[in-house]
This record gives C-alpha cells, sequence and structure tokens, in this order.
C-alpha cells in the first residue's frame, strides 16, 4: 500500500534589486500534516498511524542557477 505524507509549509525567497534576480530561497514545512492513498482518498487514522513513527528529513535541494522570468498578468488594466 502507498501512502502519502502531505506537509503544508510555504517558500521564502529573497530577490537582488541589483542583480535582477533570486539570489535564495529556503523551504519552511509547517505543522500541518495529513495522509492521503495513492488515489487522493483520506487515510483513516489507523491506517495513518503506521507511517508516523517514521521519520524523512525535508531536503530541498537548491538549483544550482535561480532563473528568473519576468511575470505578465493576465489581468485586464482598469481604464
Amino acid at each position: 500500500m502507498i501512502i502519502r505524507k502531505v506537509t503544508l509549509g510555504h517558500v521564502v525567497q529573497q530577490f537582488d534589486t541589483d542583480k535582477k534576480q533570486f539570489i535564495h530561497q529556503e523551504f519552511v514545512a509547517g505543522d500541518i500534516v495529513f495522509y492521503e492513498l495513492e488515489n487522493g482518498a483520506s487515510c483513516l487514522p489507523i491506517t495513518s498511524k503506521k507511517v508516523e513513527k517514521f521519520y524523512l528529513s525535508y531536503e530541498m535541494k537548491q538549483p544550482d542557477e535561480l532563473s528568473t522570468q519576468k511575470f505578465t498578468s493576465h489581468r485586464k488594466k482598469k481604464k
């Protein structure tokens, strides 16, 4: 059986206005965790307990180069 552990969190990115590029990012795991089956269905608590005793560190790897693309909004400008 495949069980997915889903941890909610956020990403913090630093942008250098002189270089006009992102220079760093970090991934921060939150406290909200839930478990789901491979098909996306929620796990029953008894099933998720099979996973809770195991730990796998969060190893978010930085890309060698943080590329930046300009974002163009698709919103219409107000007149």
